[in-house]
């Protein structure tokens, strides 16, 4: 028990680390081979009184595919920050600002100024059979799994009991079944 280093300032700083071998660490914390430590390994607490950065890691690479950061486990990255300002979330090589490999949830509303791309379709939580799908120049629309209406190049279809029922075409409307008119 006890405490192995405790260092205390008044404002100049604890330590500096630096190494100038490419395959050296300049800080490596572990706990003992092979045993579950029951003890957090490094705990960083910020006072609440400094107006300057808690934990600041700076680079310097001019390589955009150094990673300046990367919290892993012992099979995969878990979280990566490149030198070129890209961050991946389960993915140790993002391509993107923000490149997340798995699924994401927001518990709140979700804000874009730009585009959203999507490969195949919006699925609605909790009800997976109203959906939007999408495939090159065509978009459906289904609820309770039946197709209702399709946008696309060949115009726009409405369906009723997944049937085809109103169609436009190129000179006009095709309809199947009966017009009715009150």
């Amino acid at each position: 028990g006890g405490i192995a280093l405790n260092v205390k300032t008044d404002g100049m700083q604890i330590a500096k680390f630096q190494t100038t071998k490419t395959s050296a660490k300049g800080v490596n914390i572990s706990s003992s081979s092979g045993l579950a430590h029951a003890a957090t390994l490094l705990e960083v607490t910020h006072d609440g009184d400094s107006t300057t950065d808690t934990v600041k890691i700076t680079s310097k690479s001019t390589t955009a595919t150094q990673k300046i950061l990367d919290v892993a486990n012992t099979t995969a990255s878990i979280f990566t920050v490149t030198a070129s300002n890209k961050v991946g979330i389960n993915d140790s090589t993002p391509d993107y600002t923000l490149d997340i490999t798995g699924t994401v949830r927001t518990t709140s509303d979700a804000f874009f100024n730009n585009d959203v791309y999507v490969a195949s379709s919006i699925v609605h939580e909790g009800d997976n059979d109203s959906k939007i799908s999408f495939t090159e120049d065509n978009m459906l629309f289904q609820t309770q799994g039946e197709n209702k209406v399709l946008i696309g190049t060949a115009g726009v279809i409405l369906y009723y009991d997944n049937s085809e029922k109103l169609a436009t075409i190129s000179n006009g409307v095709d309809i199947t079944g009966q017009l009715q008119a009150d």
